[in-house]
């Protein structure tokens, strides 16, 4: 076990010796690592070549989030004036009814009104009423009794009677 911690020390000294040396630094995702670069070398230029592909994948979400809130922009400069358009249609509407329902309501209190009016007519004649139908069937039913043909019978012959003394009367005029 001392002779792994050791090998463990002497690699340590070695990468920190090989670090605080003046080796360049890979400047591209490109470049290979080669076995001459340090560990700290090699290192950094696999955390330069990671920070690349981060960066490239920010931009490209930040490029999607863009077109997204341009999208939603759109739709909402598209949409809103049909939804202003709609509300205001709504709201015209809901007036109309609103005025309707004010119509059915005077129409209501004026009917019942009139039905009250028809009441108090209904009640303050209901006796003159009442007595004109029971006049009416007094008449009815002494027009029943009178005898039609026995009056017609008696009118043809008072024309035969009263024929030749009119016929009589009628020379001398």
């Amino acid at each position: 076990m001392e002779n792994n911690q050791q090998n463990v020390t002497e690699t340590v000294n070695e990468t920190t010796a090989a670090s605080e040396a003046t080796a360049p630094v890979a400047e591209t995702a490109s470049e290979q690592l080669t076995p001459e670069m340090s560990v700290g070398d090699q290192l950094l230029s696999e955390i330069r070549m990671l920070s690349k592909k981060q960066v490239l994948w920010h931009r490209l979400s930040a490029l999607f989030m863009m077109g997204i809130l341009l999208v939603l922009l759109a739709t909402v400069v598209v949409l809103l004036p049909r939804i202003l358009q709609t509300l205001h249609s709504i709201d015209s509407a809901v007036a109309q009814v609103t005025q309707s329902m004010d119509d059915v309501d005077s129409m209501i209190a004026e009917m019942t009104t009139a039905s009250r009016n028809l009441n108090g007519l209904v009640e303050e004649n209901a006796e003159p009423l009442t007595d004109a139908v029971t006049k009416m069937s007094e008449v009815t039913a002494k027009m029943e009794d009178i005898d039609f043909e026995g009056l017609n019978q008696a009118i043809k012959d008072l024309q035969a009677a009263v024929g030749p003394v009119a016929n009589f009367f009628n020379k001398f005029r």
